[in-house]
């Protein structure tokens, strides 16, 4: 768990596509053995010195301070579309078959996105310790 979500975290930070960032929500959200259970193991990357580690970081610094951040904003875009016209990769990514077969509401995803912030604040408290 923890490689996949170092390189998630680096994807998203270097091609910042919505996809990335809901990879991101929906694994940890959603991981077998709960979501404390992913943040240790990411953490787990830091002290193995994982090369990719200072980037993974640093897109949590960036993208996924807050709901209202980026990573999340872009992990709506990928699941309902863009809200501007002029957001081509959302409104591409909104005709994704795997964004088109999720079943959560704007309030649900909300309420995610607000659990990913959470993730991503206790993912950097572990990594720093």
């Amino acid at each position: 768990m923890g490689p996949f979500l170092v390189l998630k975290l680096c994807a998203l930070l270097h091609r910042q596509h919505g996809k990335d960032a809901f990879d991101l929500l929906y694994t940890i959200l959603h991981y077998d053995a709960g979501t404390e259970r992913a943040l240790e193991a990411f953490a787990q990357e830091a002290k193995a010195d994982n090369p990719a580690f200072p980037d993974a970081r640093k897109a949590l610094e960036n993208l996924l301070i807050n709901e209202r951040g980026p990573g999340p904003v872009k992990a709506a875009h990928f699941v309902f579309g863009a809200q501007s016209s002029g957001d081509s990769e959302g409104r591409e990514d909104s005709k994704n078959p795997s964004a088109t077969r999720c079943s959560c509401s704007g309030k649900e995803l909300a309420q995610d996105n607000r659990k990913l912030s959470t993730s991503s604040s206790k993912i950097q408290d572990v990594s720093r310790a």
